[in-house]
């Protein structure tokens, strides 16, 4: 609200606000287990194979990670240049140090773990919602 912005549902949203988010006095986006979230959720949400062999259930022989796909480097590459304009914090790799900053107040937005809610609504200084 205090960027005057409706929270995305998109990238591509999230791209047209995050600097409305910054200037705001926010780190637009940050978020837990760059692994899970932004590989195998990216895989799963775009139906794009993770892994050859039908995604490693028919055999694990041969199989291959698909980290090359010419969509999912474009997702990484956007991660980089949202990471080096600002718009994109990361604070390390245990758990909380990501989530920290968003219970905090100072991340307007934070992909996470649904488990965590029971935590951030102990925690959160500010109320919150999930899309």
């Amino acid at each position: 609200k205090k960027a005057g912005v409706e929270a995305p549902k998109t990238w591509e949203e999230f791209e047209a606000i995050a600097p409305k988010l910054k200037e705001a006095g926010f780190i637009p986006l940050v978020q837990s287990q760059l692994t899970w979230q932004f590989t195998e959720n990216f895989f799963s949400r775009n139906n794009l194979q993770f892994a050859s062999n039908n995604n490693g259930y028919d055999s694990i022989v041969d199989t291959t990670i698909n980290v090359t796909d010419e969509n999912h480097v474009m997702m990484y590459d956007k991660l980089k240049a949202w990471y080096d304009q600002g718009l994109f914090g990361y604070y390390g790799a245990a758990w909380n140090d990501n989530q920290k900053v968003f219970e905090e107040g100072k991340a307007a937005l934070w992909i996470g773990s649904s488990g965590s809610f029971g935590g951030l609504q102990k925690t959160a200084t500010m109320p919150f919602s999930a899309t």
